[in-house]
């Protein structure tokens, strides 16, 4: 079986993310699936920085079915790059 799934639902937290506390963490808007079977990525703005993110998805299919909790993937967020102050 095979297709384009309608929907992702992508959440983060500071927090581990499992199927308790998926709905609880903060929802991330993504753009619509690319057709089955293609690689994806996905570009993650506006997360807390400094801290360490859990970031976790579920798909639903076009009969509103909805899958397991996919792989949660822990990483440091990158920092904020600001220039070097000027010396004085």
């Amino acid at each position: 079986m095979g297709g384009t799934a309608p929907q992702y639902e992508v959440r983060f937290s500071t927090q581990a993310i499992d199927d308790s506390s998926f709905a609880a963490a903060t929802r991330i808007t993504v753009s619509a699936p690319r057709t089955g079977g293609s690689i994806e990525t996905m570009t993650l703005i506006g997360l807390p920085t400094e801290q360490q993110v859990y970031v976790a998805l579920k798909t639903t299919d076009g009969n509103g079915n909805v899958s397991a909790l996919s792989n949660v993937r822990l990483g440091p967020h990158a920092r904020t790059t600001r220039p070097a102050p000027s010396p004085t």
